[in-house]
């Protein structure tokens, strides 16, 4: 008998200096049920009209194995190779409905095993998104009734362009729960958000420079406005079904509408020319996944302003780390600035790197996605924190790049740290009281409006910029506070009904009531704030609204903390008593280090009330503090 399988296929070099590229046909289905399929060679700028395919590499449907196989052998140009188990679903999708079209896809399309041509290849990709005349987003085989969550997706699309209003879209959201069969689309739709690919790294860029993007799952088909329209719908009502969701047991995935939010501001901004930085892109793209850890940087260089200077090219020959920290000391030296060493260090670091390296392969939780507080940029706001008063840094490494020597001032030290949110259900052994009663502010109201501050990094994102909270957002929150509090024997009324409507109770609050701040505790510091002192129908819902969101996702992770001089602040979750606050030549926020025998550990950066915009600089000046090195490893 005839053996399809007995030679393997074996690619032919591209041509660089054509900038060429591999393009696959799906050739008709055999009675041997093989996907067959031939892969010819073409100059990018020559290349016929071809479609570009944008997967996941593991098998998509909730409830299986990840990987699903080991994989599929299909035939390419009469010899044999293997694909993952996903592709081979997305190959069979193309068969029925695209026969004998031009397709691109980067297992088949892109030389796996050949590092060189894969470097190459990646910097080519936004390209070829780019001039492909359409990109179908293979989201897998029909499952968990699959087809019925893209009939929603479709339902709500439509009501997003008829409806006059916002309020119109939320009614229309309500009631497409109160159906009779409610429950089985939006758990589709639940099932269709948890599929892999929308975490997926390598989306972002094919989504963003794609000209023309359809979503396939199945044999079903949308476009990619019906599923921004219709999630953007879910985004509007999503306060006002949640219980409803929740009672059907229904859990929408917010890491999925975030990532799909997030890729949807960012095609915005290319569209418009104005791309984001490499360092805002790394910030923003903590949620997504990638199966080569070097990828969380090269999957997103096409989309970043600067990436061509601080990453010329993919390197797959380099380890994991070494691509991490050669980026780094790019960054620091391109952009004078240290600001990048901040980068996720509010998760736990990697024993294989030096602290000063962001670890990019590690992930952040829903609860904490897009609500950094450590990496603010000037190009997105108007106005600059630097508490370095816009220094440059003086730093050297060691031969290794194990170690970075930055010079700069201690200003304080960590007195105490309160609990974090996710920390909640446990007692009190991650607190620490502070054992100082200092007090850096001059009045009891600049201490208050230190505290609630400090909980957001005194920054609110509110109608498109970067804005300083209101005062009387202070008097909200108060009031939030004492409205939950149940000592505090306060019943909410009148307007404060609208107002507290929008705040999710953030879980640390009853942990952190008695956590100690300047001498007394936080209960103490909320019950003097009292009604009459603003008018909570001032506030802008919105403005408000934001705020809490903001607090909530903030201090999932982050302590509030009192230094030995009596400031206030927020500190990532692993800050301990006694850690150093300083002051780095060229960084925007403060450092806390952590003395570790003859040298330092960084924590991470921190905010601290009272010293962002250099006034910490000034004691250098007076000569009451002095430059030194610090090494950290």
């Amino acid at each position: 008998m005839f053996d399809l399988f007995r030679n393997s296929f074996v690619y032919q070099p591209l041509v660089t200096a054509t900038n060429e590229i591999r393009l696959i046909q799906v050739l008709p289905e055999t009675k041997h049920g093989l996907i067959h399929c031939q892969l010819e060679h073409f100059p990018l700028d020559e290349a016929p009209p071809y479609i570009a395919l944008s997967y996941t590499w593991e098998n998509p449907i909730p409830g299986r194995e990840a990987g699903g196989t080991r994989g599929k052998s299909i035939r390419v140009n009469r010899a044999t190779l293997r694909i993952g188990t996903n592709l081979a679903s997305a190959l069979q999708y193309l068969r029925r409905h695209h026969p004998l079209e031009y397709v691109w896809g980067d297992a088949i399309c892109i030389d796996q095993k050949n590092h060189q041509e894969r470097g190459q290849q990646v910097l080519r990709m936004a390209r070829i998104y780019e001039t492909a005349v359409k990109t179908i987003a293979w989201l897998g085989p029909e499952g968990n009734d699959s087809s019925v969550a893209f009939d929603l997706i479709r339902s709500l699309a439509r009501e997003y362009h008829v409806s006059k209003s916002e309020s119109e879209v939320v009614s229309f959201v309500q009631s497409a729960l109160t159906k009779e069969t409610h429950a089985i689309a939006w758990k589709a739709l639940e099932h269709l958000l948890k599929r892999k690919w929308w975490t997926r790294m390598w989306i972002v860029q094919e989504m963003v420079v794609s000209r023309n993007v359809d979503l396939a799952c199945g044999d079903q088909l949308i476009t990619w406005d019906e599923a921004a329209y219709s999630i953007y719908c879910v985004i509007l009502g999503y306060r006002s079904i949640l219980s409803m969701l929740a009672s059907e047991n229904i859990d929408l995935s917010a890491a999925s509408i975030n990532c799909f939010n997030f890729i949807r501001e960012v095609k915005e901004r290319w569209l418009l020319g104005r791309p984001l930085s490499l360092e805002t892109c790394l910030d923003q793209t903590v949620a997504f996944r990638t199966s080569d850890d070097r990828d969380s940087i090269y999957a997103i260089l096409a989309l970043a302003s600067d990436a061509s200077t601080l990453v010329p090219c993919p390197v797959y020959t380099m380890t994991t780390q070494d691509v991490y920290k050669t980026l780094v000391r790019s960054y620091i030296e391109q952009h004078k600035s240290l600001d990048i060493i901040y980068l996720r260090s509010k998760l736990h670091p990697s024993s294989l790197l030096p602290s000063w390296v962001p670890d990019l392969s590690l992930h952040l939780s829903t609860h904490t996605f897009k609500t950094s507080l450590y990496v603010i940029y000037a190009e997105e706001k108007g106005f600059v924190q630097c508490a370095a008063a816009f220094t440059v840094p003086l730093v050297s490494y060691s031969r290794d790049l194990k170690v970075l020597t930055c010079r700069g001032i201690c200003i304080d030290i960590v007195d105490g740290c309160s609990s974090t949110s996710q920390e909640a259900s446990t007692s009190w052994d991650r607190v620490s009281l502070p054992v100082h009663r200092n007090c850096a502010y001059a009045s009891s109201e600049e201490t208050f409006s230190a505290i609630w501050r400090s909980l957001i990094g005194d920054t609110l994102f509110s109608k498109g910029s970067y804005e300083k909270p209101p005062e009387n957002i202070g008097s909200l929150f108060a009031k939030h506070c004492q409205t939950y509090d149940s000592s505090s024997g306060l019943v909410q009324s009148g307007n404060w009904d609208r107002i507290l409507d929008h705040f999710d109770v953030p879980l640390w609050y009853e942990q952190t009531k008695d956590f100690v701040i300047c001498g007394r505790t936080l209960r103490d510091w909320v019950a003097d704030i009292t009604e009459d002192r603003y008018d909570p129908a001032e506030a802008e819902e919105g403005t408000w609204s934001d705020f809490a969101r903001k607090v909530v996702g903030l201090c999932w992770d982050k302590r509030l903390i009192t230094t030995e001089k009596g400031y206030v602040g927020m500190a990532p979750h692993r800050v301990q008593k006694g850690d150093k606050i300083c002051i780095l030549l060229g960084s925007s926020l403060p450092a806390i280090l952590r003395p570790v025998r003859d040298h330092h550990v960084l924590v991470g950066a921190c905010y601290i009330h009272g010293i962002m915009f250099g006034e910490a600089m000034s004691l250098l000046d007076e000569g009451k503090v002095e430059l030194e090195d610090f090494a950290i490893h």
